[in-house]
This record gives C-alpha cells, structure tokens and sequence, in this order.
C-alpha cells in the first residue's frame, strides 16, 4: 500500500531529521519502523525488510442505507511465513502444477 509506505518513509525522515543524504543511517531508521496507526493498522519490518501486519477478512454488509465493508475477523501480525518458522517454511518444496498435488484435477 503506497500510504503506508509513504507514512513509513516520512517516520523514518523524522527520525533522521531529514538528514535522507545520509543513506546508512536513514536506510537503518527505515528498517525499524513501526507504525502504530495506519490504514491497515500496525504495520512493521522483519529482518528481511517485509511487512508485518494485519489481515482482515471482511463482508459487505447495509449499515444506515449505505453498504460498507465490515471487519468478521483479524488475523494479526501476519508476516511473509505467516504460521511457520523461516526455516521450515523454506525447506517445503517450491510451488508449482504437482505441489501442492491438486485433489480435483484428473
């Protein structure tokens, strides 16, 4: 999400003081973002600079006469691995046409 990456940007600014030249120390303030408060909700970075945020399953529902999008459950802090551990997660087999084997092909 562009916002949230701009809001991560602009964190990161702050904390360097604007200094952006200074690319170590801007590129280090960036990689421990954590924001508290986004349009997605809290978002961070794992080691690997990939975010970590929620996930929200939703439903259209009537609210007042207008339809919106109401949140049924939130699946928190959701990572690239999401469950797994990196390591067991990276030793499965890459996915492709046989993996994992498709129960309803012929």
């Amino acid at each position: 999400d562009h916002y949230v990456m701009a809001q991560g940007l602009l964190e990161a600014l702050r904390e360097v003081q604007g200094a952006a030249e200074d690319v170590p120390r801007f590129l280090s303030a960036a990689r421990r973002l954590r924001l508290a408060d986004t349009p997605r909700g809290p978002v961070e970075l794992d080691e690997a600079a990939n975010a970590i945020n929620n996930v929200y399953i939703r439903k259209v529902e009537r609210v007042g006469g207008e339809l919106q999008n109401s949140v049924i459950y939130t699946y928190p802090q959701v990572g690239q691995f999401w469950k797994h551990g990196k390591a067991q997660y990276l030793a499965q087999p890459l996915y492709d046409r046989d993996y994992p084997p498709c129960r309803f092909c012929q």
